[in-house]
Protein backbone atom coordinates (compact mmCIF):
# COMPACT_ATOMS: atom_id res chain seq x y z
CA UNK A 1 0.00 0.00 0.00
CA UNK A 2 1.57 3.33 -1.31
CA UNK A 3 1.09 6.44 1.17
CA UNK A 4 -0.70 9.24 -0.47
CA UNK A 5 0.68 12.41 -1.50
CA UNK A 6 0.74 14.88 0.64
CA UNK A 7 -1.69 17.27 -1.89
CA UNK A 8 -3.74 14.75 -1.83
CA UNK A 9 -4.09 14.36 1.92
CA UNK A 10 -4.38 18.32 2.49
CA UNK A 11 -7.09 18.29 0.09
CA UNK A 12 -8.56 15.73 2.00
CA UNK A 13 -8.41 17.25 5.56
CA UNK A 14 -9.43 21.03 3.90
CA UNK A 15 -12.78 19.24 2.73
CA UNK A 16 -13.43 17.69 6.62
CA UNK A 17 -12.53 20.61 8.04
CA UNK A 18 -14.61 23.13 5.60
CA UNK A 19 -17.36 20.71 5.59
CA UNK A 20 -17.03 20.58 9.60
CA UNK A 21 -16.68 24.30 10.06
CA UNK A 22 -19.68 25.36 8.19
CA UNK A 23 -22.25 22.29 9.39
CA UNK A 24 -21.45 23.98 13.20
CA UNK A 25 -21.90 27.30 11.99
CA UNK A 26 -25.44 25.91 10.18
CA UNK A 27 -26.68 24.32 13.16
CA UNK A 28 -25.46 27.27 15.44
CA UNK A 29 -27.68 29.64 13.42
CA UNK A 30 -30.48 27.81 13.29
CA UNK A 31 -30.36 26.99 17.30
CA UNK A 32 -30.96 30.57 17.94
CA UNK A 33 -33.95 31.45 18.88
CA UNK A 34 -34.16 35.08 19.87
CA UNK A 35 -31.24 38.03 19.84
CA UNK A 36 -33.29 40.82 21.18
CA UNK A 37 -33.33 40.91 24.12
CA UNK A 38 -31.37 38.55 25.07
CA UNK A 39 -29.66 35.40 23.20
CA UNK A 40 -31.69 32.42 23.66
CA UNK A 41 -30.69 29.24 22.06
CA UNK A 42 -32.58 26.05 21.78
CA UNK A 43 -31.19 22.58 20.06
CA UNK A 44 -33.67 21.23 17.55
CA UNK A 45 -33.73 19.06 15.16
CA UNK A 46 -34.11 21.41 12.88
CA UNK A 47 -30.74 22.48 14.07
CA UNK A 48 -29.25 18.98 12.89
CA UNK A 49 -30.78 19.33 9.81
CA UNK A 50 -29.07 22.29 9.03
CA UNK A 51 -26.12 21.29 10.30
CA UNK A 52 -26.32 18.48 7.81
CA UNK A 53 -27.92 20.19 4.55
CA UNK A 54 -24.46 22.61 5.44
CA UNK A 55 -21.80 20.07 5.35
CA UNK A 56 -23.21 18.14 2.26
CA UNK A 57 -23.67 21.21 0.27
CA UNK A 58 -19.85 22.55 1.09
CA UNK A 59 -18.87 18.91 0.24
CA UNK A 60 -21.00 18.93 -2.65
CA UNK A 61 -19.48 22.10 -3.85
CA UNK A 62 -15.63 21.16 -3.33
CA UNK A 63 -16.15 18.33 -5.38
CA UNK A 64 -17.82 20.22 -7.79
CA UNK A 65 -15.26 22.57 -8.18
CA UNK A 66 -11.64 20.71 -7.40
CA UNK A 67 -12.85 17.49 -8.97
CA UNK A 68 -11.57 16.82 -12.66
CA UNK A 69 -11.04 20.63 -13.49
CA UNK A 70 -9.18 21.35 -15.91
CA UNK A 71 -6.07 22.66 -14.77
CA UNK A 72 -7.18 24.82 -11.98
CA UNK A 73 -10.24 26.21 -15.13
CA UNK A 74 -13.45 25.89 -13.57
CA UNK A 75 -16.27 25.22 -16.44
CA UNK A 76 -19.07 27.16 -16.93
CA UNK A 77 -21.20 24.40 -15.48
CA UNK A 78 -19.55 24.50 -12.43
CA UNK A 79 -19.54 27.96 -12.33
CA UNK A 80 -23.62 28.10 -12.60
CA UNK A 81 -23.12 26.14 -9.53
CA UNK A 82 -21.29 27.91 -7.30
CA UNK A 83 -23.16 31.07 -8.15
CA UNK A 84 -26.63 29.46 -7.35
CA UNK A 85 -24.68 27.71 -3.91
CA UNK A 86 -22.95 31.75 -3.05
CA UNK A 87 -26.65 33.28 -3.76
CA UNK A 88 -28.81 30.84 -1.93
CA UNK A 89 -26.10 30.90 1.28
CA UNK A 90 -26.38 34.49 1.13
CA UNK A 91 -30.24 34.99 1.12
CA UNK A 92 -30.24 32.33 3.75
CA UNK A 93 -27.73 34.19 6.22
CA UNK A 94 -30.00 37.61 5.50
CA UNK A 95 -33.38 36.05 5.73
CA UNK A 96 -32.27 34.19 9.42
CA UNK A 97 -30.94 37.52 10.48
CA UNK A 98 -33.42 39.38 9.39
CA UNK A 99 -36.34 37.02 10.97
CA UNK A 100 -34.37 37.14 13.94
CA UNK A 101 -34.23 41.04 14.23
CA UNK A 102 -37.98 40.92 13.71
CA UNK A 103 -39.37 43.37 16.80
CA UNK A 104 -35.63 44.81 17.60
CA UNK A 105 -35.99 48.59 18.42
CA UNK A 106 -34.74 51.23 15.99
CA UNK A 107 -31.39 51.87 17.83
CA UNK A 108 -30.37 48.45 18.30
CA UNK A 109 -30.98 47.85 14.73
CA UNK A 110 -28.52 50.78 13.65
CA UNK A 111 -26.36 48.80 15.76
CA UNK A 112 -26.81 45.09 14.28
CA UNK A 113 -26.74 46.89 10.72
CA UNK A 114 -23.15 48.52 11.75
CA UNK A 115 -21.29 45.22 13.00
CA UNK A 116 -23.05 43.47 10.39
CA UNK A 117 -21.45 45.23 7.69
CA UNK A 118 -18.23 45.63 10.23
CA UNK A 119 -18.55 41.72 9.89
CA UNK A 120 -19.22 41.76 6.03
CA UNK A 121 -16.14 43.98 5.41
CA UNK A 122 -13.45 41.75 7.32
CA UNK A 123 -14.81 38.47 5.78
CA UNK A 124 -14.26 39.95 2.22
CA UNK A 125 -10.85 41.51 3.45
CA UNK A 126 -10.10 37.93 4.27
CA UNK A 127 -11.48 36.19 1.54
CA UNK A 128 -9.28 38.60 -0.56
CA UNK A 129 -6.40 37.37 0.71
CA UNK A 130 -7.52 33.95 0.82
CA UNK A 131 -7.70 34.18 -3.09
CA UNK A 132 -3.92 36.06 -3.29
CA UNK A 133 -2.74 33.52 -1.24
CA UNK A 134 -4.50 30.39 -4.08
CA UNK A 135 -3.35 32.44 -6.68
CA UNK A 136 0.47 32.80 -5.52
CA UNK A 137 0.12 29.01 -4.44
CA UNK A 138 -0.71 27.85 -8.15
CA UNK A 139 1.87 30.32 -9.53
CA UNK A 140 4.29 28.82 -7.21
CA UNK A 141 3.18 25.10 -8.23
CA UNK A 142 3.75 25.31 -11.75
CA UNK A 143 6.84 27.42 -11.18
CA UNK A 144 8.24 24.28 -9.79
CA UNK A 145 6.86 22.15 -12.26
CA UNK A 146 8.65 23.77 -15.19
CA UNK A 147 12.10 23.87 -12.84
CA UNK A 148 11.50 20.37 -12.66
CA UNK A 149 11.08 19.65 -15.97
Amino acid sequence: MQPESSDHTFEKLVLIASSFSVAVASGFAASIEQINPILAFAITPWSFVCAAVGAVATWWIHRLIFEGSDEGKVAKRKQKGLYLFAGSSLLAIFAALGLSLKGISGGKLWDVIIGVSIAILFVGIAAFFFLKMVQFLKQDEEQNSLDEE
